[in-house]
């Protein structure tokens, strides 16, 4: 298997296609996950009042939501 092919077979497993549109479609999954995480960690600071415990509480949020949403949790 050459160079090439075997970069573009691991783009294609891993869901990382070369085209400019789907660069952009992946950039914005991130910033919404990223916005998204942002603005959970501010209500839940609003609610515990405390850095540290409203960050650990955002990421277990997130992770549950994760696991719920991709179907592996039923």
């Amino acid at each position: 298997m050459s160079e090439r092919s075997r970069a573009k077979f691991v783009a294609r497993v891993t869901g990382m296609h070369p085209g400019a549109d789907h660069f952009g479609l992946y950039s914005v999954q991130i910033f919404i996950l990223h916005y998204w995480g942002e603005m959970t960690t501010i209500v839940m600071m609003e609610l515990f009042m405390n850095q540290n415990l409203a960050q650990s509480v955002t990421a277990l949020f997130q992770a549950a939501h994760v696991i719920i949403a991709s179907g592996f949790l039923k």
